[in-house]
């Protein structure tokens, strides 16, 4: 009874753990747009599914509180039938999470870390049905369900949707001269200090010479709600007939805090920064502030990091000085309307 006692208490603590865990991340990612699970891999799974984040780890709350239901009412009911329903259960959360983590690992080549944690969950929470129903069939049929999920992707050639670089940008600055000039793309993000040192010198050097794309690898509700904002400004000054530095534009709603909760972010610009982000994983860039210039038929420069991009831009005459620290703050408080 005491044994019978100690395997029916952990079994309920197994399924209660995972139930407040995933219920936690839920409740983080809707409260405050963060997650437990925060690697670039992790956003780079997230970015691929069809409905929000929230939503699977939602699901796979339920799903565990379910599970504690069940076992809860087959010791209480002493129900065979019950335990029966425990254990489909159970193996259809194995099966749909096995399958997920081996499409990462044979597709994306990349593992999101709070898919595995709760697949490993998974497998003990198999392991304390097993010692719990004194079956080793139960553990064979846990192990053998997530080993075929994890294979079944093997199996399957895929071929993944090819992204170019023009479907990137969410923003563009047209050349203010006529004639030949050469395309560049900025990838950046609104969490990378770099990236502000690079807009706040573009903005005081006004390279308008050249074409700029602006690509942002940021996905999360508030970031894409500053995305919206500096289109929106953008497009407001071109209204009135004012050149707009969007550097400046890009800088200020980088460094925004409040207020922009409410704004309504446009499918398209979702979209846009998911492919963004599609097309950044799959050339294995290494990092940000990123600078891909198209320079003419089959000639590409990419660049990585600050001092890079501040050679090439001067190499190609497009900037006359680079400054940092407080040389910049004191000369945007110039630009400041």
């Amino acid at each position: 009874m005491v044994t019978g006692g100690i395997r029916a208490l952990l079994l309920r603590v197994v399924f209660l753990a995972g139930a407040v865990g995933l219920s936690a991340e839920y409740l983080l990612q809707r409260l405050k747009d963060a997650s437990l699970c925060s690697a670039d891999s992790c956003q780079a799974v997230a970015q691929l599914l069809r409905f929000q984040e929230s939503s699977l780890v939602l699901a796979g709350a339920v799903f565990f509180w379910v599970l504690l239901i069940l076992a809860l009412a087959a010791e209480w009911r002493k129900s065979q039938a019950i335990w029966g329903l425990v254990l489909a259960v159970l193996l259809a959360g194995l099966a749909f999470e096995a399958a997920l983590l081996g499409y990462q690992l044979r597709v994306l080549e990349s593992i999101c870390w709070l898919c595995l944690c709760v697949g490993a969950w998974l497998l003990l929470s198999g392991l304390a049905l097993a010692w719990r129903r004194g079956s080793g069939l139960v553990l064979l049929l846990c192990l053998c369900v997530g080993l075929a999920g994890m294979l079944a992707p093997s199996l399957l050639r895929f071929q993944p949707q090819t992204i170019s670089l023009s479907q990137t940008d969410f923003l563009e600055r047209q050349p203010s001269q006529a004639g030949p000039s050469p395309e560049l793309y900025l990838f950046f993000s609104l969490h990378c200090s770099h990236c502000s040192e690079v807009f706040a010198n573009l903005a005081l050097n006004q390279p308008w010479s050249a074409s700029w794309h602006f690509v942002s690898i940021d996905e999360g509700d508030t970031d894409l709600a500053r995305l919206a904002e500096a289109v929106q400004a953008a497009e407001d000054e071109e209204a009135e007939d004012e050149e707009a530095n969007v550097f400046l534009e890009l800088l200020r709603v980088k460094q925004e805090q409040d207020g922009l909760t409410d704004r309504s972010v446009p499918e398209s610009l979702r979209q846009t920064v998911q492919k963004a982000r599609a097309f950044f994983q799959s050339r294995s860039f290494s990092g940000i502030p990123l600078l891909i210039a198209n320079e003419g038929p089959g000639r590409q420069v990419i660049l990585t990091g600050t001092e890079a991009i501040a050679k090439y831009l001067w190499e190609k005459g497009l900037i006359r000085n680079w400054l940092s620290g407080r040389q910049i703050e004191q000369r945007l408080k110039q630009l400041q309307p």
